[in-house]
């Protein structure tokens, strides 16, 4: 994720990389490997349950990877949800969920992190350039694929 940030700092001199985790401390040793300990475009932050929608969308992209294994196979992960109900696009690792009705709506960019030139690309030239029109775009596809709703009628299709 670090990567992807700097990538997207060096076109984007202004952005800000929020980190919302309760692990402090392995994020803080990440960004000492980096040599970045005086970086204060980083910010690492624990917030409550009730804050994340309005954090998040303030945000202009989320990133979501996940390592490939066989117990992700068939879950979804909330972040995916979190983010796009938010309005916020994603970058993240395909496959793990359903991923793929998120990339045909334009909402996802899969990614395992090393397509750097790619993603900066894509969040320019596409998030960046039309960023309310990707809002409602992401809401949609997490009402459509994400949400609640789908995960019940999901459930219940399976039992």
């Amino acid at each position: 994720m670090l990567d992807v940030a700097l990538a997207l700092r060096s076109r984007h001199a202004n952005l800000k990389f929020q980190v919302f985790s309760a692990d402090h401390d392995q994020f803080k040793t990440t960004i000492e490997g980096k040599s970045l300990t005086n970086a204060d475009w980083i910010s690492i932050e624990r917030i409550s349950p009730h804050d994340i929608t309005k954090r998040l969308s303030g945000c202009d992209v989320g990133l979501s990877f996940r390592k490939a294994m066989f117990s992700t196979q068939g879950v979804a992960p909330i972040k995916l949800g979190d983010y796009l109900l938010s309005g916020v696009p994603v970058v993240g690792s395909p496959g793990i969920g359903n991923t793929q009705p998120l990339i045909d709506a334009g909402v996802f960019f899969p990614s395992d992190g090393r397509n750097l030139g790619d993603i900066v690309n894509w969040v320019s030239r596409s998030v960046l350039a039309d960023r309310e029109g990707f809002r409602a775009r992401c809401r949609k596809a997490g009402e459509d694929h994400l949400s609640l709703r789908d995960s019940v009628a999901r459930y219940l299709s399976a039992l």
